[in-house]
């Protein structure tokens, strides 16, 4: 019952505290007012902020209520937001601004004009450039035939914009012919026509190219101005020129060509026109060779002649060996005896010679006769035998017992008795006996 009694006391106390405030604001005293704070942040930071049409700071105190902010800031959409205040307490308001943009028509006459914007190709005029911000902006616009042009505008608002370009013709005239014509004409590496040709342009420089088989291509550097004609009548075109280099087996066979001569193989035939040339090949010891060539335009050929041989060759064996050979009149050397058989000589060859009669010529200067010759026919590639070289040259020297002269001649035998077998002059022959002979003296064997 006492803790009854101390809390209905407690209430009663309360209940008297408020009265008495109660009566002192009833008497004319002012309440005492919490502030309240409004915080605004904007993107962009330079926006403005406007509230009942006036312009505020960012950060202010308020009386509690609800407030509209205007906000609104160059290249941006204008933007209203509702904040409500409360008392005493801190309101932050955040805000991002949309840009404001514009869609923009760029225009052109002609039309189907070509439309490059910020590095890239967006098609042909007409052409629509969508949601475009605030700002300044340039294209470019280029058509075959007419000279390139700058489009310029600014977007400064929401409203769509037109933008008109009309382009100024630009066009030049080119004509020319080719000899021989009917040449492909190239310009700037494209094809354009065969002369002759004639064609409209648009002005400008431009790299000109005539192809035509079988000559050289030309290539010139030209300008087209507007307006103008460009006649370059007709251009010489230089048939292409060749070469044929020439070799021979063996190497070395002199050449001339279509009857006038240069240099001997390898050798190289250059700056040759198309045509049929006649090539003459001479080597001595060998067949004097014509070929007939046919060279195309810009042709290099390569031909190797084998020349034939034209020569033949003598072989010899002289009896006795020792003899001095002369060909045609000149000294060839001496043969040598044959070891297996000293009668006669061993082979002795001649080569290189000519097609032809040759003589040979035999020489000892104790021959009887000291020289023969003998004829012979070579043909080419052959080679002509000689086994019947005979020259009657002494090899002894008979000293007798009796009163007989001395002897020179050849000794053909010499018999077990001792007697030989003599022959003193050519074709006559005595056996001698061994009784009559003194002496034999051996001849020496040389040339």
């Amino acid at each position: 019952m006492k803790n009854v009694l101390l809390i209905a006391k407690y209430i009663f106390l309360l209940l008297l505290t408020g009265f008495l405030l109660a009566g002192v604001t009833a008497c004319g005293k002012k309440r005492i007012a919490i502030p309240s704070r409004l915080i605004i942040k904007t993107s962009p930071e330079n926006a403005k902020v406007y509230i009942l049409g006036e312009e505020r700071e960012k950060r202010l105190r308020v009386r509690p209520g609800v407030y509209i902010l205007k906000f609104t800031c160059p290249g941006y959409k204008d933007a209203w937001v509702k904040a409500e205040i409360f008392r005493g307490k801190t309101t932050e308001v955040n805000f991002k601004m949309e840009r404001e943009t514009a869609d923009v028509m760029i225009t052109s006459v002609p039309a189907k004009a070509h439309f490059e914007f910020n590095g890239k190709k967006m098609g042909v005029t007409p052409i629509v450039l969508r949601n475009l911000p605030h700002g300044e902006y340039s294209g470019r616009l280029t058509l075959p035939g007419h000279a390139p042009q700058d489009a310029q505008w600014k977007v400064s608002s929401g409203t769509p914009l037109l933008v008109e370009n009309r382009l100024t013709n630009n066009m030049g005239t080119l004509s020319l012919d080719s000899t021989p014509s009917g040449a492909q004409v190239f310009l700037n590496g494209k094809s354009v026509g065969t002369t002759p040709l004639r064609d409209e342009l648009p002005a400008g420089e431009y790299s000109l190219a005539l192809r035509k088989k079988n000559y050289a291509d030309l290539n010139r550097q030209i300008v087209i101005s507007r307006g103008k004609h460009l006649n370059m009548g007709s251009l010489n075109l230089e048939i292409l020129r060749g070469s044929i280099a020439v070799d021979t087996i063996p190497t070395g066979g002199k050449l001339s060509m279509n009857g006038e001569e240069y240099g001997v193989a390898p050798y190289t035939f250059k700056d040759l026109l198309p045509g049929r040339y006649t090539i003459r090949v001479e080597k001595e010891g060998f067949d004097i060779g014509e070929y007939s060539v046919e060279l195309s335009a810009g042709a290099k050929l390569n031909k190797m002649i084998r020349l034939e041989s034209n020569r033949g060759g003598v072989d010899v064996i002289t009896q006795p060996a020792n003899l001095t050979i002369y060909l045609d009149g000149t000294m060839m050397g001496v043969t040598v005896p044959d070891p297996s058989d000293k009668r006669h000589s061993k082979l002795f060859s001649i080569r290189n010679l000519s097609a032809g009669t040759h003589t040979l010529m035999v020489y000892h200067k104790r021959g009887r006769p000291q020289k023969q010759q003998f004829r012979f026919v070579v043909q080419k590639g052959r080679i002509v035998r000689l086994t019947n070289v005979k020259v009657w040259v002494p090899n002894a020297r008979i000293t007798y017992n009796d009163s007989l002269p001395d002897q020179e001649g050849r000794i053909l035998q010499t018999f077990p008795d001792g007697a030989i077998f003599f022959e003193p002059e050519p074709k006559v022959s005595t056996r001698i006996a061994k009784e009559l002979i003194h002496k034999i003296e051996y001849l020496e064997d040389v040339k």
